[in-house]
């Protein structure tokens, strides 16, 4: 039996397979090159009766003899799709399927739905942050650089992420670390994993921060206008105009402009303008005040008690001696002490209310003895009066008298 060598190109391929010139056609119509048993219509043998190329529907190389490894290229009815898949141990592998019915292509699985390109691979792993490429279910690569997705994830060799997580959040992130996570609540947190306490949650592990620090540097956000910018730390929200707000490290909150603080309310509710220290008060003012009208609330010790009745009045004496003595009223603040502690308004205002009152005291106590001064100068008056008219009776008396003793 004379022997040739055949070449056949398939795809590319070219297989060369040492025939037998015999050429064998079974009454089914099968036709076998190197084999006296063709199994399809064409079945080429190169390594035994039960190996070689074969063509039915299906393109099929076989590399061993039992029928159970081997690579099939099929067309298959009548859904008319096209499997490019392996057999290995009697199990089949749908690799690559091409449908003809809506062009949707599968790598992995045999059904490729939900999307023109299905592709499917059975991963225990993936879904961020513990993507790798070792989890990818598909890779792209241009040149070095390599763009990979898995089920749940996209992610570069660069390090940026994409994709959801275990919950169902939604983050993106750089340099394998979550920057930026919505989650599936629908709550947003910026450089934190788990937003909370808020719609937006933006968190930023600085060291530094808060009134009267802050500088662009510690701003967790930046809001910018054209030039215009809006820094917003943890304590402080300040503008590089210089208007800042925000708290302190004992809890006050203040506001300030020309990085100056110019009003705080301290942790406790004291008010302070222009002032840090209140010294205790609930307002505390540096400079002058002006103002339309000014209230002072009821202040318990009133001076309308010097009206009483069992009110003993100082003796305009006693007045005397305590202003020689001490060089202010009585119950009025030297100068010195207010220089040195100020003074209260409504406490003030008390004091000088009784000095007021007592002023009237005297000058009502003044005019009962002017009234009587007056009464007795008037009684006086009638009665010098009455003793000039007697006078003047005398005189002429005294006249006539006279005269009578010249007569004489």
């Amino acid at each position: 039996m004379k022997t040739r060598l055949l070449y056949i190109v398939i795809f590319g391929i070219t297989f060369g397979v040492k025939a037998q010139s015999q050429i064998t056609e079974l009454a089914n119509g099968n036709v076998g090159i190197g084999t006296i048993n063709p199994e399809t219509k064409l079945h080429l043998g190169g390594l035994g009766a039960a190996n070689g190329i074969q063509f039915e529907n299906k393109f099929k190389i076989r590399t061993s003899g039992d029928n159970n490894n081997h690579f099939v290229l099929e067309h298959q009815a009548p859904d008319g799709n096209l499997f490019i898949r392996s057999k290995k141990d009697s199990i089949y592998s749908g690799d690559i399927i091409l449908n003809d019915l809506g062009g949707k292509i599968g790598i992995g699985t045999r059904t490729p739905s939900n999307g023109l390109v299905h592709i499917y691979r059975k991963a225990t792993t993936g879904g961020f942050p513990s993507v790798t490429p070792a989890n990818a279910g598909l890779r792209i690569q241009d040149n070095g650089s390599s763009l990979y997705l898995d089920g749940n994830t996209m992610y570069s060799n660069g390090n940026m992420i994409l994709g959801t997580i275990a919950n169902k959040s939604f983050s993106i992130g750089t340099n394998n670390v979550e920057r930026f996570k919505i989650t599936n609540a629908g709550n947003v947190g910026i450089g934190t994993r788990s937003p909370s306490n808020g719609l937006v949650h933006i968190y930023r592990n600085a060291t530094t921060g808060g009134f009267p620090s802050v500088t662009p540097a510690n701003a967790g956000l930046r809001i910018q206008d054209n030039e215009s910018s809006l820094y917003l730390d943890g304590n402080t929200m300040y503008s590089n105009g210089n208007m800042i707000l925000g708290t302190i490290a004992n809890k006050s909150f203040s506001i300030g402009t020309n990085n100056v603080e110019r009003f705080r309310i301290t942790n406790t509710g004291d008010v302070g303008i222009g002032v840090v220290n209140t010294k205790g008060f609930k307002l505390g003012v540096k400079g002058r005040i002006a103002a339309e009208e000014v209230k002072v609330a009821l202040h318990a010790q009133w001076a309308d008690f010097v009206f009483d009745k069992e009110y003993v009045l100082p003796t305009l004496q006693e007045v005397e001696t305590h202003i020689k003595e001490k060089g202010h009223l009585k119950d009025i603040p030297s100068a010195e002490e207010v220089k040195k502690d100020g003074f209260f308004l409504g406490q003030m205002d008390a004091r000088l209310l009784q000095k007021i009152e007592e002023l009237t005291l005297y000058t009502i106590q003044q005019d009962k003895k002017l009234k009587s001064q007056d009464s007795k100068i008037e009684k006086l008056e009638k009665k010098n009066e009455e003793l000039s008219l007697l006078n003047k009776k005398f005189i002429e008396l005294q006249s006539r008298l006279e005269k009578i003793e010249s007569e004489k």
